[in-house]
């Protein structure tokens, strides 16, 4: 079962396959199962069912990977691959940085000069065990796909992910999916239901007609994928599961499909998917609500996270927990889409509390201001899970929502989703009128979240790998360093070139007198 070390190792992918098989013998993997059956030592002599029943741990999972690359411990195999040639693994993280950051020129001089880097030019060095051409992708940038390309690149590549790897296919942009297929990418089952190409579809499922359900990217369906209706209804008209559920986030093609895409996800309704009341609140169908209240009057309780809307064995969280947040009512998303006939409905079969938070939601500071003098207890009475939602709202780029409830006395450093403050939410996403609103009224530097991020880390890292649209990272980095975050909390360099000048003017005009703020530059040289 020996497995060659890959030319140019990572430490970090190997350690997320260790996780990912931790996560596949839980889910009961028979490939997993053997792997750590034939290299575990505890597992030689031990019966199957009280193998399977124990479990096994992050380090045996580690010590089971050492074995397949033929190294006695995984200790061994770490102090391998960091005491490997450092030019090796500086070449391979100036890679990375050339990808992310867009430097054409850089990259081509880091390939021109490196055999193993061209070699390796597929190697999964990016966010969840992706190759560089997905990376390019993502980010639309056309002349980092040519080099990579010419440099031998595969553009058919696909990321790691232990559910089911991405490919650059199919892609959001059509414009740009057309380019990417010009250059080459094949179109497979998945990319031709996600990019509306029913004869290509129809034509990849009569020759096999498997592929009706097979598993993509995250374990996902093509009908998972699917772009149109007239997509939809070849996939289920060929045999589809309706309600498959992919394997990373345990949720059905409906539930992913009813954010961008309603009125598929509405003729899935037709031919019998299954409904849930936060799907129905997203269509803003009062009688959808009523009929998933109907068939669970417990329904307006519902949370994200918890019953019917878990990812079952994965620990991938329900597609949901990213599009809607997890302590999210059924009420309170109406609030924040506006569907006030819902919010109406709904507000009448909800306890004060909540009323009070889907005002708060619509910025509707008669409604919460008459609420808190028929209830005046009402602020102090709020749960840990519902004052979260000042946190959930700063994430939604809800500025007045988060004024006004700063004004009623909401908790400034209420915890949202990764354990993170409103001021690190806003931050993550480059929303500069709510930094500003938040530091104004006191809100903590300092405040970390789950991953160990300060809201200067967090928009650090949004600003490299979050990117929104609608944020304007160099100013918040700005407004967040006027504010007084330590130099600590500066991670140097940064993959965005604008950000990344912002912190080096900082770092030049504090290494006058700082000789860390010195070193942090010397190091980047």
């Amino acid at each position: 079962m020996t497995t060659s070390l890959h030319p140019l190792p990572s430490l970090e992918h190997l350690r997320n396959q260790a996780k990912d098989l931790v996560k596949q013998f839980k889910a009961l993997d028979p490939a997993a199962i053997h792997r750590v059956r034939a290299l575990l030592p505890r597992a030689y002599s031990l019966p199957a069912e009280a193998l399977l029943t124990s479990g096994i741990t992050l380090s045996e999972a580690q010590f089971v990977l050492a074995r397949e690359h033929d190294f006695p411990s995984w200790p061994k195999l770490k102090h391998h691959i960091e005491t490997l040639e450092p030019d090796v693994d500086a070449a391979r993280e100036a890679f990375k940085r050339a990808v992310r950051e867009g430097d054409s020129v850089k990259l081509k001089a880091l390939l021109r000069s490196s055999h193993t880097l061209r070699e390796q030019i597929d190697a999964p060095l990016f966010s969840f065990d992706s190759p560089a051409i997905l990376e390019a992708a993502s980010r639309e940038d056309r002349k980092m796909l040519d080099i990579l390309l010419k440099n031998g690149a595969n553009i058919d590549a696909r990321s790691g992910w232990w559910a089911g790897g991405f490919g650059v296919l199919p892609h959001k942009n059509p414009e740009f999916g057309a380019y990417l297929i010009e250059r080459g990418a094949v179109v497979d089952v998945w990319a031709a239901a996600g990019m509306n190409r029913p004869e290509q579809l129809k034509t990849l499922i009569d020759e096999s007609p498997v592929l009706v359900n097979a598993r993509g990217g995250d374990g996902q369906s093509p009908l998972h994928f699917a772009a149109t209706e007239e997509i939809a209804r070849l996939l289920l008209d060929r045999g589809a599961e309706i309600d498959m559920r992919d394997l990373d986030h345990g949720s059905t093609p409906a539930q992913w499909i009813v954010a961008d895409r309603p009125e598929v996800c509405r003729y899935l309704l037709t031919r019998g998917a299954e409904l849930d009341i936060f799907m129905a609140v997203q269509l803003g169908d009062l009688s959808l609500v009523q009929q998933a209240l109907a068939a669970d009057p417990n329904a307006l309780k519902a949370k994200v996270g918890e019953g019917s809307l878990t990812s079952g064995s994965s620990n991938g969280g329900h597609i949901y927990t990213y599009t809607l947040h997890n302590a999210r009512s059924p009420l309170h998303l109406a609030a924040e889409l506006g569907k006030q006939e819902i919010v109406r409905y709904l507000s009448a079969l909800s306890a004060p509390a909540e009323q009070l938070l889907a005002a708060c939601l619509q910025a509707d500071e008669a409604a919460a201001e008459a609420l808190l003098t028929e209830h005046p207890g009402l602020i102090a009475s709020l749960g840990l899970h519902q004052m979260r939602i000042i946190a959930d709202a700063a994430w939604g780029h809800k500025t007045e929502a988060v004024r006004l409830m700063l004004k009623l006395g909401f908790d400034i450093e209420a915890r949202g989703d990764n354990c993170s403050t409103p001021l690190n939410r806003a931050a993550t996403r480059g929303f500069v009128d709510l930094i500003e609103l938040l530091l104004a009224h006191g809100a903590s530097l300092e405040a970390k979240n789950e991953f160990g991020g300060t809201c200067l880390g967090a928009c650090l890292w949004g600003a490299e790998n979050f990117r929104d649209p609608n944020g304007d990272y160099v100013t918040s980095v700005e407004k967040l360093l006027a504010a007084g975050a330590p130099l600590s909390d500066i991670r140097y360099p940064c993959a965005n070139k604008r950000v990344n000048a912002v912190l080096r003017r900082h770092l030049e005009k504090l290494s006058r007198t700082d000789s860390d703020a010195a070193k942090m530059l010397g190091s980047s040289a």
